[in-house]
């Protein structure tokens, strides 16, 4: 439940600018690729607990930031040009195959991130309080 809470308070953004990234048929990637990172990471959290409790709070910085979308913006850009898109000619992403590999390209680029926050967070905790034995 805490990966779908992680994952949900991360898409308005990034699912705002997929949008108007792609067109046509190819917008039926974005949920096929939303699916796959959120099903990858659930896999992931229930394997990994320690992961996911430093995910989970590196996340909560990292959905504060699409008040200030920079992160998000270059991820995003990033994974769109990587995927054919912008970049080439200006056009759009409009396969499916397209768009679902930029949004699983964006998820991966913001969950980086998150994790490295994550970790930072617990460290900078650590630090204050003394390492748990």
């Amino acid at each position: 439940m805490l990966w779908l809470s992680v994952v949900l308070i991360n898409l308005p953004l990034p699912v705002f600018f997929g949008i108007a990234s792609s067109q046509g048929f190819g917008r039926f990637g974005m949920p096929v690729g939303i699916g796959l990172v959120t099903a990858v990471g659930w896999l992931l959290c229930r394997q990994f607990p320690d992961f996911m409790r430093k995910l989970s709070i590196g996340s909560v910085l990292t959905a504060l930031s699409q008040f200030y979308p920079m992160l998000h913006i270059f991820v995003g850009a990033w994974a769109v040009a990587l995927c054919g898109g912008a970049g080439g000619g200006g056009r759009d992403l409009d396969g499916i195959f397209q768009v679902t590999a930029a949004t699983i390209l964006t998820g991966i680029g913001l969950i980086l991130p998150s994790i490295a926050a994550g970790y930072l967070m617990s460290y900078i905790g650590w630090l204050f309080k003394g390492r748990p034995r």
